[in-house]
C-alpha cells in the first residue's frame, strides 16, 4: 500500500482558518471591545450619530453599526509650528498648551510679549467635539484675545511685578468664553514673563527700585512720628529728644530702645 505525502496543499486550509480567526480577534479587539482606561472617556457614534459616552471600564460595541469618535485638532504653537492633538480615549485630567510668545499692546501704546502657560481641561467632550469643528484652535484664539484685552486696560508701568494678577485676570476672561462655548475649561494661567522693550524695561525697573526705597523711607518717617509722640507724652521736650534720636542712630541702637539716663526728662 503506498501512502500518500501531503505537501503544501494540505496545509492551505488551515492557514486560511487561522487568517480568518486572526482577522475576527483583530475586529473583536479594535472595533467591537472597547476598554476604557482611567481618567479617559470616548464617544461612540451609531452610523454617524453620537449615540452615548463611554467611561473607564469594558465596553461593546454593536458591529459595523457603531464606532469610536476620534478627536483631531490642532492650532499654532512656539515658532508657528502646527500642534496636533490626536485622541481615541480622550484624558479628562488636566492638559498643557504649548503657546508661542503673544504680541499685545498696553493701554498708554507700548508693544510687548507676554510668555504664559495654559492649563485646560476638556469639561465636556460631547460639547467639544460637536458644537465646532476645532475646540482647541477656537480655545487657543480665546486664550490670544483675552490676553489682549487685558494687556490694553494696563499702562506699562503697571504691567511690572504684576504677573499673578494680570494671570488671574486672564484665566477669568477666557473661562467668561470657551466654558460654555467649545467645552473646554481653563484651570490655571501662569504668565513667565513680559517682555517689553529693553529702553523701557530699564525705566520701568528704576521706577519699581524707586518706589521701593520710597514706601521703605515713608515707613521709617511713621515709626519716627509715633516714637516722638510717644516721648512727648513721656514729658522729653524737642531738643531732649533730637539729641537722644542721633545719639541713638548713631550708635545703632533698635529705633525703640529704652531712653538713656542722659536724656531724662525735665523734672
Amino acid at each position: 500500500m503506498i501512502k500518500k505525502k501531503k505537501g503544501l496543499m494540505g496545509l492551505f486550509p488551515a492557514a486560511i482558518f487561522s487568517a480568518i480567526l486572526a482577522g475576527l480577534a483583530y475586529y473583536l479587539f479594535q472595533f467591537v471591545l472597547v476598554i476604557v482606561p482611567a481618567k479617559r472617556i470616548a464617544l461612540v457614534e451609531r452610523m454617524g450619530l453620537y449615540n452615548r459616552t463611554l467611561y473607564p471600564g469594558i465596553h461593546w460595541l454593536v458591529p459595523v453599526l457603531e464606532s469610536i469618535r476620534e478627536v483631531d485638532w490642532s492650532y499654532r504653537g512656539q515658532d508657528n509650528r502646527l500642534v496636533r492633538v490626536h485622541h481615541r480615549l480622550v484624558p479628562f485630567d488636566t492638559l498643557q498648551m504649548d503657546v508661542p510668545l503673544i504680541t499685545c499692546t498696553t493701554k498708554d501704546q507700548v508693544a510687548i510679549e507676554v510668555d504664559l502657560s495654559i492649563f485646560y481641561t476638556i469639561s465636556n467632550l460631547r460639547y467639544a467635539v460637536y458644537a465646532s469643528e476645532d475646540a482647541l484652535a477656537y480655545f487657543y484664539q480665546s486664550v490670544t484675545q483675552a490676553t489682549r484685552e487685558t494687556i490694553s486696560k494696563i499702562n506699562v508701568t503697571g504691567t511690572y511685578g504684576m504677573e499673578n494678577a494680570i494671570s488671574a485676570s486672564i484665566l477669568e476672561s477666557i473661562n467668561a468664553t470657551v466654558k460654555d462655548t467649545y467645552g473646554l475649561t481653563c484651570n490655571r494661567v501662569v504668565v513667565q514673563n513680559i517682555i517689553a522693550p529693553t529702553a523701557i524695561k530699564n525705566i520701568h525697573q528704576q521706577l519699581y527700585v524707586q518706589k521701593q526705597q520710597l514706601e521703605k523711607e515713608t515707613l521709617a518717617a511713621e515709626v519716627e512720628m509715633v516714637r516722638y509722640r510717644a516721648l512727648r507724652n513721656e514729658g522729653f521736650n524737642v531738643s531732649q529728644i533730637v539729641e537722644l534720636v542721633r545719639a541713638q542712630k548713631g550708635v545703632g541702637v533698635a529705633l525703640w530702645a529704652t531712653p538713656t539716663a542722659a536724656a531724662q526728662p525735665q523734672q
